[in-house]
């Protein structure tokens, strides 16, 4: 009792927009990977120089918005600043106009632009297209593909997991569900849904009566002190919705029952989600997600994987993390999770597994040894990381800024 925390945004990052994975580096590294796939890199580098064109614009060159926010850039690489004839040369030619089908008067016009501004009309446009045409022709098949799984492990295996992520999308709230029922905390979350639900649909309009009636059906399931599911709050925080729900004729306040809420919202965050990261069941979700990504990938993926050459200025981890390199001589390697990986073939009757290695297969089923075990060392990474953290006194940043 006693918290008081805010609910945040709602969105998760399991269920990213196009726009938010253009601004987001890592959703962005798969959705390249991806593009590269499907043959429209081109068309992607387009959009994030025309970003940085706006953010030379408008902030002057060498500090632009897309370079700060895209993390990725193609033409934009040289030191001196990017311009709209640099473009024209890089994109817009015959083959390119052809090929994606760009409105020649739109070209024409961005090419025959004097000024370097974001407000000229021709701007806005030629990245709308671009944006729109990659919307099309990409976005819909990138969310059924195996980048876009991967993506969501990488998520909920890198650390900082928030409850906007879990409450926002459907496959995870399914699971925390599931395991809240097993806590005997399932009523916290479903007051969370059916209360938030109730306030997002009140309006100015709304019949007061029905919207009255509908509040207090909601009190009293949960927070009344006869309550069928109670919630347990305090008689302050029971009070102030008695007092928001009734108005006379009037419809309840939009925000009627947001003191129970913003507890709720807090018991979920500080005492439910750490148990949670730290369960079964949510091991049972990454593996569901490693799962659709393997379903998901296809032969052709395989030539998907960027070279260190092109990727590593972007993020220099990835240099860590190829496997089967041919590096010269070399007897093997340390992968992202500690592991150490040979090049050398052993003994056919020689075991070469280490203790904490047999250890961890045997945490998964036969069956889906290989996929599992992955899971089993990303989890472990994940723990490692949190004790590390608790330990060294390190802090992470709230969840919600």
């Amino acid at each position: 009792d006693g918290y008081t925390d805010t609910p945040p945004p709602q969105r998760s990052r399991l269920s990213i927009t196009l726009s938010e994975v253009l601004h987001d580096r890592m959703a962005l590294l798969y959705f390249s990977q991806f593009v590269e796939l499907r043959g429209y890199s081109l068309l992607l580098n387009l959009w994030l120089d025309l970003q940085v064109l706006r953010g030379q614009s408008l902030n002057g060159a060498g500090d632009g918005v897309g370079e700060r926010t895209c993390g990725l850039r193609s033409v934009s690489d040289s030191v001196t600043p990017l311009t709209r004839q640099k473009v024209c040369q890089r994109y817009l030619t015959e083959d390119l106009v052809q090929r994606y089908r760009f409105p020649e008067d739109l070209c024409a016009r961005f090419e025959a632009a004097k000024q370097e501004t974001a407000d000229d009309p021709a701007f806005q446009q030629l990245q709308d297209f671009v944006y729109q045409t990659m919307r099309r022709e990409l976005w819909h098949d990138f969310l059924r593909s195996e980048f876009f799984s991967k993506f969501q492990v990488e998520v909920l295996t890198s650390g900082g997991v928030t409850l906007s992520d879990i409450l926002y999308h459907s496959a995870a709230l399914n699971a925390f569900t599931e395991f809240l029922d097993q806590e005997g905390c399932r009523s916290v979350v479903e007051f969370w849904l059916t209360a938030t639900a109730f306030q997002s649909q009140l309006r100015p309009d709304s019949d007061p009566t029905a919207s009255q009636n509908e509040a207090i059906n909601i009190y009293d399931k949960y927070l009344s002190l006869q309550a069928t599911c109670p919630l347990g709050v305090d008689d302050v925080t029971r009070c102030e919705v008695e007092h928001r729900i009734c108005v006379e004729d009037a419809a309840p306040r939009n925000d009627c029952l947001e003191p129970a809420l913003r507890k709720a919202w807090a018991y979920l965050r500080y005492v439910c989600l750490p148990l949670f990261l730290s369960s079964q069941s949510y091991v049972q979700l990454i593996s569901e997600l490693m799962r659709a990504s393997r379903a998901n990938s296809s032969p052709a993926s395989s030539v998907t994987d960027v070279s260190v050459e092109s990727r590593g200025r972007y993020d220099p981890d990835l240099i860590w993390r190829q496997r089967n390199q041919n590096r010269g001589l070399s007897i093997g390697r340390i992968d992202q999770l500690g592991r150490f990986e040979t090049d050398i073939e052993p003994e056919p009757d020689k075991k070469s597994e280490s203790r904490i290695t047999r250890v961890v297969k045997k945490l998964v089923n036969k069956d889906e040894q290989k996929a599992q075990e992955e899971m089993a060392w990303r989890v472990a990474e994940m723990i490692v990381k949190d004790v590390t953290n608790l330990t060294m006194g390190g802090h992470t940043e709230d969840e919600e800024t």
